[in-house]
């Protein structure tokens, strides 16, 4: 079996591809451009893909391919009609980094609350060795135990923050963007409540037109307790531009962004010119890339190639 990789630095390094190298010739591109999908596809059988998209044209150029594996949950980038109209199943993969985003999750809250990068500066500049105190109180530390955890949706991803937030003694609530989750042991409230009563925001929904731009001027109006928000769900959820104005405004104790509206970071970003606040936190993405979440998705993207040949129906979903 022929099988092509597109992106495989997108999955970062120091992983085992032994079980999908049992399974037949895997050819390895670090990136691959829209343009060059075709090309390097020709004789493929398998394509394992993240950033490409792969239209009618597309599929309809391969005459080979039988099988599109996204190394992710999400397909929009599938045309999956086109799939099914050339007999091209679709895998993705669940569930392989909820523990790596929830553990991430609570390291920004903490980072907001506990301000660690302020003390560990303060310390290694070496202030400490001249004050006439034990302990600095320049920045005020605040317990998580008694704050209202609010979590924006309540999928697998949330459910892990939720019982990380209840175990420090905070008060989860929680709103379903889609309206399906119910999680009997915690409050489930109205978006608006949501955004009234808590101290905690975290972001956990996909992107779609329930949550594009969810995070808007009037929602960040109606926050009543200048809440710390963190988004590790997609960027375009929080409109970048009120963000800043609430921030600005004194509406949000603090934020911080895992994801953003662009990626890479737009050199037309309205964040770039508060980078030096020290209430905005950001890092690269990298909420999901725990090393053994990236194995994971190594592992069932193998499986799925797998069970595809079985002829089952796991991780399928073009069925």
């Amino acid at each position: 079996m022929k099988i092509v990789l597109l992106d495989q630095k997108s999955l970062g390094e120091k992983l085992d591809f032994k079980k999908l190298e049992s399974i037949g010739s895997v050819t390895y591109y670090n990136y691959t451009n829209q343009e060059q999908i075709i090309e390097r596809c020709a004789e493929a059988e398998v394509v394992i893909t993240n950033k490409g998209y792969f239209d009618e044209k597309t599929i309809g150029s391969l005459k080979h391919l039988k099988l599109i594996c996204m190394t992710g949950t999400g397909y929009d980038k599938i045309d999956i009609q086109a799939a099914k109209s050339n007999k091209v199943g679709v895998c993705n993969v669940l569930d392989y980094c909820s523990n790596s985003v929830a553990q991430h999750t609570l390291a920004l809250v903490l980072q907001l609350v506990n301000h660690m990068s302020y003390y560990e500066r303060y310390v290694k500049s070496g202030k400490y060795i001249d004050d006439d105190a034990f302990t600095h109180y320049e920045v005020q530390i605040n317990e998580i135990a008694q704050m209202t955890w609010g979590i924006v949706g309540m999928g697998s991803i949330g459910s892990k923050v939720a019982k990380i937030a209840e175990s420090m003694g905070a008060k989860v609530i929680y709103y379903s963007t889609s309206g399906k989750n119910q999680q009997d042991i915690y409050k489930r409230v109205s978006f608006e409540d949501l955004l009234s009563r808590s101290q905690i925001i975290t972001i956990h929904a996909p992107l779609n037109e329930q949550t594009k731009n969810l995070f808007s001027k009037a929602a960040f109006s109606k926050m009543k307790n200048t809440p710390i928000l963190v988004n590790v769900g997609r960027g375009a959820i929080v409109n970048e531009e009120a963000l800043v104005e609430a921030l600005s405004h004194n509406r949000i104790a603090g934020v911080a962004l895992d994801v953003l509206n662009n990626e890479p970071m737009s050199k037309n970003s309205k964040l770039i010119p508060i980078l030096d606040d020290a209430r905005l936190v950001i890092t690269p993405h990298v909420a999901w890339a725990s090393l053994t979440a990236r194995q994971k998705v190594v592992d069932e993207v193998a499986r799925n190639i797998i069970e595809y040949v079985k002829g089952n129906k796991y991780q399928r979903v073009d069925l």
